[in-house]
């Protein structure tokens, strides 16, 4: 998710941002309300815990989107500087966001217990972000470019080295820092890799790229599915849940075409953006 924030370039969003603000709503009002029906009809059978939990917890699971599968999939299909990819993960983030604090919300309800204060610090958080944490990064990355040209370091190797360690402390700590307030560490993850500075000479983002993108495009995808994999206990599935299994892989394939119809509407101007270096 580092990786998928250090690559997306808000700038492409110039000009499109009634699409991006359409996509997002559509993609997680669609599915939370598919979602609630379908829990609503469940809930007799299924529910455990208070019914408003059951149901909203059961709608947030159908809006929520597989991120990291997610950018995989663009990666692949060769849309990496595109117009499509960078809506499309905007939209999947924040539809995320909204997901996890209804999750928190959820089981709160389930629990009987108030909701985590510790939630109202994420926009101070994104704030300090943007407005401290940039500038610095930006600063630090400035050092290092003026440390290799005058030869301080032998071979800039040091300075890389530097850089890096720099990149992994802020990620591991904005991961933490997110996972604290109660939402997921990948948005942490997320947030840290979009701050990173774009300039086109940014030792931070260049070093990050070339040490941490194979790695995570080769190595942690199939580590997610393997852990997802674990999760799942199917020895637990009776013959009488397969009609309930369809009808929640039935809305959750059908819950989002909107992404797919903006994606037919804008493939001209992705055309452009593909042949960009």
């Amino acid at each position: 998710m580092f990786a998928v924030g250090l690559e997306i370039d808000l700038g492409v969003l110039h000009g499109g941002g009634r699409v991006t603000l359409w996509a997002t709503a559509l993609s997680t009002l669609l599915p939370l309300g598919l979602g609630a029906a379908l829990a609503w009809l469940l809930a007799d059978s299924h529910r455990q815990g208070p019914l408003p939990a059951f149901v909203l917890f059961f709608a947030a699971a159908m809006a929520a989107t597989a991120f990291p599968v997610l950018a995989r999939i663009i990666a692949d299909r060769g849309l990496t500087h595109s117009r499509i990819r960078t809506t499309t993960l905007t939209c999947a983030a924040i539809t995320d966001l909204l997901v996890w604090i209804l999750l928190a919300v959820a089981a709160a309800l389930a629990a009987g217990t108030h909701l985590d204060w510790r939630l109202v610090l994420l926009v101070p958080y994104a704030v300090l972000m943007i407005t401290v944490v940039r500038p610095l990064l930006r600063k630090a990355g400035e050092l290092s470019r003026r440390r290799k040209a005058q030869g301080t370091e032998s071979g800039g190797s040091g300075a890389s080295k530097n850089v890096l360690v720099l990149v992994l402390a802020g990620l591991l700590l904005s991961s933490a820092c997110t996972e604290w307030m109660g939402l997921h560490y990948i948005f942490g993850a997320f947030l840290f890799g979009a701050v990173v500075p774009r300039d086109g000479d940014s030792a931070l983002r260049d070093c990050a790229l070339q040490r941490m993108e194979s790695l995570s495009r080769l190595l942690l995808p199939p580590v997610y599915f393997v852990m997802a994999g674990l999760k799942v206990d199917l020895s637990r599935l009776a013959l009488a849940d397969l009609g309930t299994l369809a009808a929640i892989l039935v809305v959750a394939m059908t819950g989002k075409p909107c992404l797919a119809a903006m994606g037919c509407g804008d493939r001209r101007r992705t055309r452009g953006y593909q042949s960009r270096p």
